[in-house]
């Protein structure tokens, strides 16, 4: 019995098992004292190899948007009502000339409006041809009609 609590000792601290003839031979692996795991230094060092493939990459070309021309004939209305953290943005309306087709307008024309940030509005047209159009930001609304010559911007909230 004195024998097997010493084994138990032994391998539960790690150290050499040492076995009785009468018990038969111990099957755990000793390690190899030669044996040492080598330094990040000491690792070989592997051939780069002889050829490297290029891959023939075509040039971009970068294109610089030109800034949209803006409709001149603009009237606001209720500016105390826009949004006191508002930024810019551009929409498309439908061109309020008559006979816009006639001198080759494309038939809309690009206007600039102040909405609330970071909203996504709900638009409403209010006329099939849309001549009227309607933004609402919840609480913040923008009505925009196309008629006689002008856009009319009105801001609500």
């Amino acid at each position: 019995m004195k024998n097997v609590w010493t084994m138990l000792t032994l391998v539960a601290i790690g150290g050499p098992l040492v076995a009785n003839a009468a018990e038969g031979p111990v099957l755990a692996p000793t390690p190899d004292p030669e044996y040492r795991t080598p330094l990040p230094n000491e690792l070989p060092v592997l051939p780069r190899p002889n050829t490297i493939r290029t891959i023939p990459v075509q040039p971009r070309t970068i294109s610089v948007a030109q800034p949209l021309p803006l409709f001149p004939n603009v009237r606001v209305e209720d500016r105390d009502n826009i949004h006191p953290c508002a930024v810019k943005e551009i929409i498309r309306v439908k061109d309020p000339r008559p006979n816009c087709h006639a001198c080759g307008s494309p038939g809309y024309v690009f206007i600039e409006i102040c909405v609330p940030p970071n909203c996504r509005p709900e638009i409403d047209i209010k006329r099939k041809d849309g001549s009227k159009i309607e933004y609402d930001y919840g609480d913040y609304e923008v009505e925009i009609t196309s008629k006689k010559g002008y856009v009319k911007i009105d801001y609500d909230d």
